[in-house]
Formats: structure tokens, C-alpha cells, sequence
């Protein structure tokens, strides 16, 4: 049997053993990214992380890139790497979000509604406009929908829709109620029970013929069909 000489089977073995450890080297690696493919790359962040509470109910980014969450303890604030709590003064859940074109975030709640400013030391505190209102009206429930248009900035619940526009406020009551409001092409569109789809023209909310069968409906969402409906 031919022998192989000792220095070559020493190269052997240091080869073997170099393929061996670059093989396990390499093994988990590809395992890695074999469990990626075809899966969008998500992290979860759980209520222990963020410090909140188990309920969300809209999200938006602002200019700067910083997260903010509307959440059943206040809004959070999320700047990719640590979070932090906006609170109501009432302690309430915070139900809505929208930024105007300066870049201003709107908030509404449960019984309060207004705007995030920042505080002396640049941390953005919440503001309440629930002082501008008439003192009839500064009872209500959540502000499931807010939108920022031209016109203003509509808040609106249940019991009233309010506008708030160079700093005053404007109120809109129901027959009965109003449902949830949807901002399309410029219009404000809001359901009301025996009514149907109203949509504001002016300062009138005028009933949208042929939408009755949508009187009742507490959750729409309106979209454009296409550019002409």
C-alpha cells in the first residue's frame, strides 16, 4: 500500500479541519438567513416594552422620523430606540392622530382633544382645546376621528362634531348621533342614523341622496372610487 508522506498528510489534516470549521461556521448563517427568505423582517414590541397599555388605535410619523401612538395610556412617542408617554390630564385613552403640514400633531381622546406642543425642555407635553369650547359642550366621550383640511382641523364625536380654525371653535350637533367621519376630495362625510351619509358643504351637513341604507352604519370608510366618483 503506498504511504502518504507524513508532510503531506499533515496539509491533509489542516485542510480538513479548516473545511470542517468553515462549514460550522457558515452553517448557522445560512440557516439564518434561510428563515428570512420571503418574510418581511418585523419586531414586536410587546406592552413590558413600550410601558403602555395593551390597545392601539392609530399611528403616525412625523417629520423627524419620531413614532407616535395613539394608546389606551396616552400617546407614545418612539424615537427608535427608547420610548416615553404623553399623558392626558385626565388620565384618558388617546384614540386619534393627525399632523398638519408644520408639522403639529392633533390628538384626540376620551373626553379631550387638542394638539402636542413642546415644554421648556424641547419634551412634547399635550395641549387641551377643550377650554375653546362652549361650556354646553365640553362634555363628550371618545374622538374616535379627527382630520386636518383646509377648513380646519374636525374633531368629532358621538355627541357633536367640533372645528377648530384660527383659533376658534366651531360646533355641529346630531338629530341623534353622529357616527365615524371620513375625509375624501376635500369633503367631510359623516354618517347619522335615519338620515344616512351627510357630507359638509359651507357649514351645513347636507344628506347625500341615495346613501340611506348607510344611516346606521358605525364604522364606514369612505374611499374615492376613481377620479370622477
Amino acid at each position: 500500500m503506498r504511504q502518504i508522506p507524513i508532510r503531506c498528510a499533515a496539509v491533509l489534516a489542516l485542510l480538513l479541519f479548516a473545511a470542517t470549521v468553515s462549514a460550522q461556521d457558515r452553517a448557522p448563517a445560512v440557516a439564518d438567513r434561510s428563515d428570512e427568505i420571503g418574510r418581511p423582517i418585523v419586531r414586536h414590541y410587546a406592552p413590558v416594552d413600550y410601558g403602555g397599555g395593551t390597545q392601539s388605535w392609530a399611528m403616525l410619523q412625523d417629520k423627524r422620523g419620531l413614532l407616535y401612538v395613539a394608546n389606551s395610556n396616552g400617546v407614545l412617542e418612539f424615537d427608535g430606540a427608547t420610548w416615553r408617554t404623553i399623558k392626558f390630564p385626565n388620565r384618558s385613552n388617546a384614540r386619534s392622530l393627525a399632523m398638519d403640514d408644520q408639522g403639529r400633531i392633533y390628538v384626540g381622546g376620551a373626553g379631550d382633544f387638542g394638539y402636542l406642543a413642546p415644554d421648556a425642555h424641547g419634551e412634547l407635553q399635550f395641549v387641551s382645546l377643550v377650554d375653546k369650547l362652549p361650556a354646553d359642550s365640553r362634555v363628550f366621550e371618545d374622538v374616535w376621528r379627527l382630520h386636518v383640511t383646509p377648513q380646519g382641523v374636525y374633531f368629532q364625536t358621538q355627541t357633536a362634531l367640533f372645528l377648530w380654525v384660527n383659533g376658534t371653535m366651531r360646533v355641529w350637533k346630531p338629530a341623534v348621533r353622529f357616527n365615524r367621519a371620513s375625509y375624501v376630495n376635500g369633503k367631510l362625510y359623516v354618517p347619522q342614523p335615519g338620515i344616512g351619509m351627510t357630507v359638509m358643504n359651507g357649514d351645513v351637513l347636507e344628506a347625500v341622496p341615495g346613501t340611506e341604507r348607510l344611516a346606521n352604519e358605525v364604522y364606514p370608510l369612505v374611499l374615492p372610487y376613481d377620479e370622477h366618483r
